[in-house]
């Protein structure tokens, strides 16, 4: 699995330079979409740089959570109610 992503971002980074196109190290990170207990680590390299592996994409973490979305949530609702009261 780290190899075949390793080959994606590989393509990737050669075709950008074709289209000169920028890809910003900073900004690129790894999500290894691996629910569950067992924590993965990835060592995936943009040129030479090690990208950052993050532990969330979109609303599901990965420990197979999605509080930090639902909490998201309440808080813009709760927010919304108490602008009602000054109605």
């Amino acid at each position: 699995m780290q190899h075949d992503l390793q080959d994606l971002v590989d393509h990737m980074h050669a075709a950008r330079s074709r289209f000169a196109l920028k890809v910003s190290n900073s900004k690129t990170e790894v999500h290894v979409q691996c629910i569950g207990k067992d924590e993965r680590k990835m060592n995936i390299k943009l040129a030479i740089t090690e990208l950052k592996q993050s532990d969330s994409f979109g609303v599901i973490s990965a420990d197979s959570s999605c509080d930090k979305d639902v909490a998201k949530r309440i808080g813009i609702a709760s927010g919304i109610v108490r602008n009602l009261d000054d109605i």
